[in-house]
């Protein structure tokens, strides 16, 4: 008997009858090793197996539509990278070290912490009322790149 190949949509997983012989589940259908090779090909480039008329084929993967919550989350995480790669650019630890240097009796930190408070208010205000023009519709959901690029410069002082 030779080896038959099987695909379960209940699963995605395909099936060999040497292999799992009787212990495969019931939802099985059955396909020829040119469609097995064709849908591996297919599923590691990226594409989805549906079955159409009884019969596993490729299509295009739909991606589930992200959540406002989800969209908010990845701009919030991305405008706080962003401000804490500014203050560790500057040799700071980070946004927080920065900022505790506002009433440092050394001028040149103080000042740079001052300017940087105000750019970081500045950019989270920003981002903010991105993020409420999202939420009501006024503006169409941006990329992430979008949102980096509208947000205001930071200037250090000399």
């Amino acid at each position: 008997m030779s080896d038959q190949i099987y695909y379960d949509p209940a699963s995605g997983g395909f099936y060999s009858s040497e292999i799992h012989g009787s212990a495969m589940p019931s939802t099985v259908v059955e396909i020829t090793g040119a469609q097995h090779a064709e849908l591996l090909a297919g599923l590691n480039g990226g594409k989805a197996v549906a079955i159409i008329d009884g019969v596993p084929e490729l299509v295009e993967k739909i991606l589930p539509v992200p959540t406002a919550a989800e969209i908010e989350a990845v701009m919030q995480s991305a405008v706080g990278r962003f401000v804490q790669s500014q203050a560790r650019g500057r040799g700071y630890d980070g946004a927080e070290s920065c900022a505790s240097y506002v009433a440092s009796t050394n001028a040149t930190w103080s000042a740079e912490a001052k300017a940087f408070v105000a750019w970081r208010d500045a950019v989270w205000a920003s981002a903010l009322a991105t993020l409420a023009a999202v939420r009501s519709g006024a503006e169409a959901v941006p990329t992430v790149d979008a949102v980096l690029a509208a947000l205001p410069p930071l200037v250090w002082p000399d």
